[in-house]
């Protein structure tokens, strides 16, 4: 069963690992892990800024606060496929996500046009976001290959 969460609030440490490192990691969590509903799914991620790169820098910069507009799709972005759009905030190591669920066609009317889709509160977050940073277009795309892991409790004879 697929999750449909649109806010959260969350710790995220994030680590480089060489590929021996990685895959020491992947032996240790074998048997309290395992896959969710996505299990490794390429992950496309577009991320919005000003002409002067203005949420980068200050991104760059590691200020206590800083915001962050990106779509998102689970699998390569299509027209008719359903995407996320979210906004990124951190303060105080904390990340916040507030994220809504549209066809990708809207993606860029609701981003650049402040054209509405009728998704309520989040929604409107995301047009005042556009409205005030101002012209924000597409910056950055990344594509990868993730697994998301789940905590699997540990059977009694372990």
């Amino acid at each position: 069963m697929k999750r449909d969460i649109s806010v959260f609030k969350r710790h995220e440490f994030k680590y480089k690992l060489t590929r021996d490192q990685y895959l020491s990691v992947i032996e240790k969590i074998n048997g309290y892990m395992h896959a969710d509903e996505y299990g490794e799914t390429t992950i496309q991620s577009l991320y919005f800024d000003t002409c002067n790169w203005r949420l980068i820098i200050n991104s760059i910069e590691k200020p206590e606060y800083k915001e962050k507009l990106r779509a998102r799709s689970y699998g390569l972005a299509a027209p008719d496929k359903k995407i996320f759009v979210e906004l990124k905030k951190k303060y105080d190591k904390i990340v916040y996500k507030r994220r809504i669920s549209i066809p990708e066609k809207q993606l860029i009317p609701l981003v650049c046009d402040g054209k509405s889709t009728g998704n309520g509160q989040i929604e409107k977050e995301i047009i005042y976001f556009c409205r005030y940073y101002g012209g924000l277009t597409p910056a950055m795309l990344l594509l990868y290959d993730r697994t998301c892991l789940l905590y699997t409790s540990p059977s009694p004879r372990d």
